[in-house]
């Protein structure tokens, strides 16, 4: 996907592998296929990985040209009206996740740098000024910049939170990463997903009182795990950094 961009070159369109079972589907063959689609996504067979999130709820894209993105600024991410103070957890960890990928090196700016570079909403826009991007480049050497933009976080049990992220390259304003989620802790598969993510990042010590359900009310600790399931889509592009399964390096999956 391109941003609309004043003053870049073209640049061609990442390619893309949507999921999904199309319309039409009249034959008996055509829903023998469909139901083992479904089997095959529904099982987490296609990549390797198991997860119980609503495949409505969490979403991205990411072109193959991601891997050889080395340096990335990091900006304060946009606030829709009425999102809160406790939803700027999201900013640092959002920042932890992409450094603990192990792929890149994340320099994160304030929210001065920021209204300097990008001074308007350039997610809600859709729009990213090349300036901003040429001063990026030559100010702080970044190949790329993410961007993004909350929604909507509920700090509240329970705690919700929808998010919109962009990985943009500086050089032609191409989006080389993208994803969207919306988290509700109150739902039965999100949390079955924050108890797999607890046990795998932290541990179910007995010391540990509450265990995984204080994800549920901690909006710090809901911030960590929805930053590390976005941030860890961005590994299917590098099939060779320990994953669990080969995994094309281009393609757009929901979970």
């Amino acid at each position: 996907m391109n941003w609309p961009c004043a003053g870049m070159p073209p640049a061609r369109p990442p390619l893309s592998l949507r999921t999904g079972l199309g319309n039409g589907l009249g034959s008996r063959l055509g829903l023998l296929l469909a139901g083992m689609v479904v089997l095959l996504v529904t099982a987490g067979c296609a990549f390797g990985r198991r997860s119980a999130v609503d495949p409505r709820l969490y979403s991205y894209q990411v072109d193959p040209d991601i891997v050889a993105v080395t340096r990335i600024v990091m900006v304060p991410l946009y606030h829709a009206s009425g999102v809160g103070r406790a939803a700027r957890s999201l900013d640092e960890a959002t920042a932890t996740a992409w450094r603990e990928l192990g792929q890149f090196e994340i320099l994160v700016v304030d929210q001065a740098t920021r209204s300097k570079l990008l001074p308007d909403d350039v997610v809600a826009r859709r729009n990213i000024p090349a300036e901003g991007l040429r001063r990026l480049r030559e100010q702080y050497r970044a190949d790329a910049v993410l961007v993004g933009r909350i929604e909507h976080f509920t700090s509240f049990d329970p705690i919700s939170a929808g998010v919109v992220l962009h990985l943009i390259d500086c050089r032609h304003g191409r989006s080389l990463w993208t994803a969207t989620c919306h988290f509700d802790g109150g739902r039965g598969e999100i949390q079955r997903d924050i108890r797999a993510w607890h046990r795998a990042t932290l541990g179910d010590g007995l010391d540990d009182i509450g265990g995984w359900q204080n994800v549920l009310y901690s909006p710090r600790l809901f911030a960590r795990y929805l930053s590390d399931r976005l941030a860890e889509s961005v590994l299917r592009a590098f099939p060779a950094s320990g994953s669990s399964a080969p995994r094309p390096p281009n393609q757009t999956r929901s979970y």
